[in-house]
């Protein structure tokens, strides 16, 4: 994003919108993720059976290492990074719908008239086509290393 943007705070196109849509819910994700490891921590003993924290930790985080934060504390920060990155994202859509800068995304929840829980369902969908590490995520979270999306596979229903 160049400097004038983010001076005056707004998207010059759709993709930027959606972009910080995706970075949105990845922090929301990485914050359940934060509560789900301190909750349910799990050994390694079966590396290559399941998806271990650490591997989860190496996706979210860019990196393998575990962190020694104080996982309350990560967990609250995270919360307040979350709270004001969306704060960011509706300032910069609205600044954007005050220019006529067409942001398809918004469009999209005005024609259907979905919820913003509806929007993060939408996104959350569409991730897995987008990187395969939600995919791998996804399974982590459902604590089954075999399900790879949060919709069944329609075809193997069928058959």
């Amino acid at each position: 994003m160049n400097t004038l943007q983010e001076k005056n705070g707004f998207y010059s196109n759709s993709r930027e919108h959606f972009l910080d849509e995706c970075r949105r819910i990845e922090l929301l994700l990485h914050t359940a993720i934060k509560k789900f490891t301190k909750k349910d921590g799990l050994s390694n003993n079966l590396h290559g059976l399941f998806i271990s924290e650490e591997e989860i930790n190496g996706l979210v985080n860019g990196s393998c290492e575990k962190n020694d934060e104080d996982s309350t504390l990560e967990v609250e920060r995270l919360k307040d990074h979350l709270l004001k990155f969306s704060e960011d994202i509706a300032e910069k859509r609205d600044n954007s719908i005050k220019k006529n800068i067409f942001l398809s995304f918004f469009v999209l929840q005005n024609i259907f008239r979905l919820s913003p829980f509806e929007m993060d369902a939408l996104i959350l969908s569409l991730l897995p086509d987008l990187h395969k590490k939600y995919e791998r995520i996804y399974g982590y979270l459902q604590d089954d290393i075999s399900l790879k999306f949060a919709i069944p596979d329609r075809s193997v229903a069928a058959g």
